[in-house]
């Protein structure tokens, strides 16, 4: 089946699935082109700045993400369109945080171990409620198999936990992520 990038929505084809489809000239290639023309002439007008205060950027891949058209990137002035810039960011070694002007906040870090029974992590900045989203990659494979999942436990604190297959326990290193108000 068919379906669309993440980050600049391009079409294409499933290499398993699609085989036998007739090739869209115009779909997979044409209007693929025209949405990398787009985002380029949109990296174009970004080198070109002088003003931030009048011509503002950041977060460019926000407005690419969506359907991207010269229309939604460019406001009546030819300037591109940004919802939020980014306030405030910081690193630790392996932690982070951005907060931008709208409030949103992104967080990640590094954790060397976490078992089945969770380890705490708090959170360098604090959400404005629990409706964040969390994210967990392990980097490491134990065993046959495992799995590694974050609980919230409020604003201010995750847990993050990891098994191994068949109930084994696991210690496993991982990165995670929060995003949210």
């Amino acid at each position: 089946m068919p379906k669309n990038t993440d980050i600049l929505n391009l079409f294409e084809y499933d290499v398993e699935t699609d085989g036998k489809l007739t090739f869209n000239i115009g779909l997979a290639l044409n209007d693929n082109f025209d949405k990398i023309d787009a985002f380029a002439n949109g990296i174009q007008s970004l080198s070109n700045l002088n003003d931030l205060g009048e011509k503002r950027f950041n977060d460019i891949n926000t407005q690419i993400a969506k359907s991207v058209t010269k229309t939604e990137l460019y406001d009546s002035n030819g300037y591109i369109k940004i919802d939020k810039i980014l306030k405030e960011s910081y690193i630790s070694g392996t932690s982070w945080y951005r907060i931008y002007s709208d409030g949103w906040i992104e967080q990640g870090g590094y954790l060397a171990s976490c078992s089945n029974a969770g380890t705490d992590v708090n959170l360098l900045k604090s959400f404005s409620n629990t409706n964040y989203t969390i994210q967990v990659t392990p980097l490491e494979k134990i065993y046959n198999a495992h799995i590694a999942w974050a609980t919230k436990k409020s604003k201010s604190v995750i847990t993050l936990h990891s098994s191994a297959n068949a109930g084994g326990t696991a210690n496993l290193k991982s990165n995670w992520y929060a995003c949210g108000y």
